[in-house]
């Protein structure tokens, strides 16, 4: 659309380890993740069909009796509760007794997330009614590298092997400060983490 774009990376390759036991958020995708799937499907990256999947049925029938109660609460009410502040008001003792037992299988996010995205979670993304996939590590490079020269084929550059130290906001532009370059621009997106965060020293 007319903007001259610059990647910048902090290590030597955008692509994943092939062989790392760590799975990411973009190994196992499902029918609902639209974006995603249509992303694929243009550059002609293909995941592979898992088969056999099984959800326990029990908590399946106490978070659709959640969802299904949850129907008649405003969105803004339930984004200002967690999901386990929500519980307590809609489940019975028994049946928030069962839920905490499933707790550590979610590494503690009931208590962190809010509800409504709690309840968007298991309605699209833990769903017994949509096909799942697996995506490789190996597919997963393929998309990026297919990705990284559609990029550059379109003006776009990478730089790699450079950290950003610095961001300031001067005269309408942010100026990115590197390990070997400064950069320019009118609009920047970053990854969000404390580093970065610090690095933006306008804020202070």
């Amino acid at each position: 659309i007319g903007y001259k774009v610059t990647i910048v990376e902090r290590k030597n390759t955008l692509l994943l380890k092939e062989t790392a036991i760590t799975y990411h958020n973009f190994n196992i995708y499902n029918d609902n993740h639209k974006t995603f799937a249509t992303l694929l499907r243009k550059f002609d990256v293909k995941g592979e069909r898992l088969a056999n999947i099984k959800f326990d049925p029990r908590l399946y029938t106490i978070i659709n009796n959640i969802i299904n109660k949850a129907k008649l609460i405003p969105h803004n009410i339930l984004m200002s509760h967690t999901f386990t502040s929500l519980c307590k008001y809609l489940l019975s003792e028994k049946e928030s007794d069962e839920l905490n037992a499933y707790e550590n299988i979610f590494s503690g996010i009931f208590n962190v997330m809010n509800a409504l995205d709690c309840i968007n979670l298991f309605t699209y993304d833990l769903s017994d009614k949509s096909n799942y996939y697996y995506l490789s590590n190996a597919r997963i490079n393929e998309l990026i590298s297919k990705m990284v020269t559609q990029f550059t084929i379109k003006g776009g550059k990478v730089i790699m092997n450079n950290e950003v130290k610095n961001i300031r906001y001067i005269k309408k532009k942010y100026s990115v400060y590197t390990v070997h370059h400064t950069l320019s621009c009118d609009i920047l997106f970053t990854t969000i983490s404390k580093t970065n965060l610090s690095a933006f020293t306008f804020w202070n």
